[in-house]
């Protein structure tokens, strides 16, 4: 099989990388890291909402890795408040606001799911309630030149160089619960869509597969650190 410019086959995840509780005075933190894009986010517990806003809601901050937040951040805010907004159980906490702020790190390709994701990790580890923890990968439609033939292929996660050769991407938010498609954003061109004689595999189940090895690495680092936290040994001595 043809590999891709850093040396991954099609449908290989760049290496992934996570921290939960990074910031210790806050409420909920997380640190997540696909390939050379990296986020920090930060989420705090419920407050009361005014008098005059009732209903309970989420606002999400993301700040560049450099200079002031422009449209593009504004855009990714709105996307995570829509998502997240129906993922938070607000039954539990009514009349509430819920805060999230996400630092862009370095990017390296699509920058949504890295704050999408680093958000949903914070949110746990600040015991938000969710009914289902959703995470988001990205499929691209590139192209391949063999023997003057151009071939169409879908690759998940590209890099940065990939996604300004790409035809189209789509961002997926997969629950984790029931590996349903919870909501599909279109990042370039018209988005990715199956298509029988270009593809081989349908992109919604690259999508889940992705987001399924996402959620056992994160399921492995939280047994891990509930093991090695348990097990740690303390001075009991008062004197």
């Amino acid at each position: 099989m043809e590999t891709r410019l850093d040396g991954r086959q099609y449908l290989e995840l760049r290496p992934i990388n996570i921290r939960i509780g990074v910031f210790h005075g806050l409420n909920g933190s997380s640190d997540f890291s696909m390939g050379l894009s990296r986020a920090t986010a930060v989420a705090w517990q419920p407050e009361e909402t005014n008098i005059i806003r009732s209903k309970s809601y989420l606002d999400v901050i993301i700040r560049p890795n450099s200079g002031s937040t422009g449209d593009t951040e504004k855009l990714l805010e709105l996307y995570c408040t829509r998502v997240l907004e129906d993922i938070i159980d607000f039954k539990q906490i009514p009349r509430c606001i819920v805060s999230v702020a996400i630092q862009v790190i370095s990017q390296d390709g699509p920058i949504f799911p890295i704050c999408f994701n680093a958000a949903v990790l914070a949110l746990l580890d600040a015991g938000i309630p969710m009914t289902t923890t959703p995470l988001a990968i990205s499929i691209a439609e590139a192209c391949t030149y063999q023997l003057n033939d151009l071939g169409k292929h879908i690759i998940i996660d590209p890099n940065g160089e990939e996604i300004d050769k790409c035809i189209s991407c789509s961002h997926y938010i997969v629950s984790s619960r029931s590996n349903q498609i919870i909501a599909c954003l279109i990042a370039k061109g018209t988005g990715i869509t199956y298509n029988d004689e270009i593809y081989d595999f349908d992109s919604i189940s690259i999508a889940i597969a992705g987001t399924k090895v996402l959620c056992n690495y994160i399921r492995n680092y939280l047994q891990k650190t509930l093991l090695d936290n348990v097990g740690k040994s303390y001075d009991n001595n008062i004197s």
